[in-house]
């Protein structure tokens, strides 16, 4: 966390939350992290985080998965319902943003983002019938 009334170091203007873990700058929010400002290539050669491995090819079965998703008819009809489209934002937002989460780490909001998908699944408080149907047939589709 950063000290009390620390500024972005990249926009200057908000209070900053959040430390790069790898080059340690300050930031305040998702924007200025993923801004143009925030750039590991001017780091020093020691200080660059390390590249990842970089796979040459991927395997068949997530190639091929995936692949049945971004095909299948039935939820290629789903997602043209704007009340999907929202919960699977809410849910992507929730992961990928600390502010909306309150929750620092991937983990924990990856464990929120569950919680909130259950919440919409049958028996949740929040259910809803067509995030069923789209997580059932995901689940099938990936299964086969």
């Amino acid at each position: 966390m950063a000290a009390e009334g620390a500024r972005c170091e990249i926009c200057q203007v908000e209070v900053s939350k959040y430390k790069c873990p790898k080059c340690q700058i300050r930031y305040c929010s998702l924007k200025c992290f993923k801004s143009e400002a925030h750039s590991h290539e001017n780091l020093p050669e020691a200080a660059r985080p390390e590249a990842p491995a970089v796979l040459t090819a991927k395997p068949p079965e997530i190639t091929s998965g995936f692949d049945k998703l971004l095909k299948d008819k039935k939820l290629l009809y789903m997602l043209q319902f704007a009340s999907l489209k929202t919960h699977l934002s809410t849910i992507l937002a929730i992961m990928s943003d600390a502010a909306i989460a309150n929750e620092p780490t991937a983990e924990g909001r990856r464990e929120i983002a569950n919680k909130k998908l259950c919440d919409l699944r049958v028996g949740g408080p929040e259910e809803n019938s067509l995030v069923e149907e789209f997580c059932s047939r995901v689940i099938e589709l990936m299964e086969h």
